[in-house]
């Protein structure tokens, strides 16, 4: 299958509102990362660390992971008051007001993304939803290989993996899932999002082997493989999960520019999805 992506110059890849959010959780992370600080202040920061090189990217980096802290440690503590027995909206009103950024609440918008990201957190996946996925699926969408229908228990057992995760708001509905071997959805966790993972401490060198690209550990290769289907959801405008299924099963990563040290800036899994 050939995947075809459109160019379109005027696309910003750091407009995080560009990929269709699906989940509750993913509308609180959308909403947190648009409104920690306007874009300026990003901006001024790219250019005052340019002498580190690949200051855009670390910085997109950046921004994603404070807004994905803020975003779980907001559900964290809704689920915390929820687990307690206590009343939902009385409490999780308290912490939006505790907030020192109170803009972010403007119209009580926080709050309702927040309520309804606590009230899917850890929903169990219906019985509909998970026939459904098991109906067409036939190789696990991580690793690609077969999966296994009658031995639950064995590493190709079939599951339904949420890909934001239930635990910080991910429905448990189709549009969220995809089917994922058991031992790579156990591998994967609770993940969110590629900047979740220790990736930022990957570097391989110069010209590292191919076999030494080979051993990258699970987590990581998954995070390049999650930036790459994000980056295509970006362009496209489309949801994650229509592009962990164009882009198949992860790939071999590569160093793009072969004259730098291989980090988690300078590798990619898919070249026609690349980042900024």
């Amino acid at each position: 299958m050939s995947l075809r992506v459109a160019k379109r110059d005027d696309t910003n890849l750091t407009e995080m509102h560009r990929y269709k959010a699906i989940t509750a959780g993913e509308r609180l992370f959308q909403h947190v990362y648009a409104h920690l600080e306007d874009d300026r202040t990003w901006r001024i920061l790219a250019e005052r660390i340019r002498p580190i090189g690949d200051s855009d990217r670390f910085v997109f980096y950046y921004r994603q992971h404070s807004a994905l802290h803020l975003t779980c440690k907001l559900i964290s503590a809704g689920r915390s008051f929820v687990s307690a027995g206590a009343e939902n909206t009385a409490l999780l009103d308290s912490i939006v007001e505790g907030f020192p950024w109170v803009r972010l609440n403007s119209g009580n918008r926080l709050l309702r993304l927040l309520s309804a990201a606590v009230s899917a957190s850890d929903r169990e996946i219906s019985k509909g939803a998970a026939n459904e996925i098991r109906r067409f699926a036939r190789n696990c969408y991580i690793c690609g290989r077969a999966l296994n229908f009658l031995a639950p228990d064995c590493d190709e057992a079939f599951t339904a993996e949420h890909l934001w995760p239930s635990s910080v708001g991910g429905d448990s509905i189709e549009e969220n899932l995809l089917p994922a071997c058991k031992a790579c959805n156990n591998a994967k966790g609770n993940s969110p999002s590629w900047v979740a993972t220790d990736i930022h401490s990957l570097y391989l060198g110069l010209n590292p082997s191919v076999e030494k690209l080979r051993k990258i550990s699970f987590k990581r290769r998954y995070a390049l493989f999650y930036r790459a289907a994000l980056t295509l959801a970006l362009k496209e405008e489309q949801t994650l999960k229509y592009a962990f299924i164009q882009l198949g099963s992860w790939q071999d990563a590569y160093v793009r520019d072969t004259e730098m040290t291989a980090d988690m800036f300078n590798l990619e899994t898919h070249q026609y999805a690349q980042d900024l």
